[in-house]
């Protein structure tokens, strides 16, 4: 799994530089061949298949991030499921949760924000207590938008500001991939 890290941090790099088409069909047919086995493969420990598993869902993440930057949401959407539906195999709560508020962006991006709220509402249930501030004020800010969104503008101002005063002070080194 270390592996499968470190090509998800190369093919993050690689999107981050020159955008989400570069690397892209590799990136596809990465998770497809090799990824796709090793989380199929058995392994001498619960905890690292655990952990491949996780590394797996990284890669169908950032393959839905890709076909995201290629106008393609259904497909993203497709594979942001794929990586949630790792997330309780890998017994991961908090990377299910990072999902689960990608997916609650994706919706609103795309025009369809009616689950979204639901979606950081469990995301935010997930991480409170179990994250760094920095880390949970990205769910709160999401959170805002998703009720302005939804018509409640009180509201999502009002958690806007509960996001900046939770962020206050915190070292932005410490979010998590």
């Amino acid at each position: 799994m270390a592996a499968v890290r470190e090509m998800t941090r190369l093919f993050t790099a690689v999107d981050e530089r020159f955008g989400g088409q570069h690397g892209r069909t590799a990136l596809v047919q990465y998770l497809r061949s090799d990824v796709a086995a090793l989380c199929r493969a058995r392994f001498r420990t619960e905890d690292l298949r655990r952990q491949m598993l996780s590394a797996g869902a990284c890669v169908a993440y950032l393959a839905g991030w890709k076909a995201y930057d290629a106008g393609e949401a259904g497909l993203a959407q497709r594979y942001y499921l794929q990586a949630y539906a790792l997330t309780p195999e890998a017994d991961n709560d908090l990377h299910g949760a990072f999902v689960l508020r990608v997916l609650a962006h994706h919706g609103m991006e795309v025009g369809r924000p009616e689950h979204s709220l639901d979606l950081i509402d469990e995301a935010l249930r997930r991480v409170r207590g179990h994250t760094d501030p920095a880390t949970e004020s990205l769910y709160v800010v999401t959170r805002a938008r998703a009720l302005a969104m939804a018509g409640r503008g009180r509201e999502a101002v009002a958690e806007a500001a509960r996001a900046a005063r939770i962020v206050e002070g915190a070292d932005e080194r410490e979010m998590p991939f």
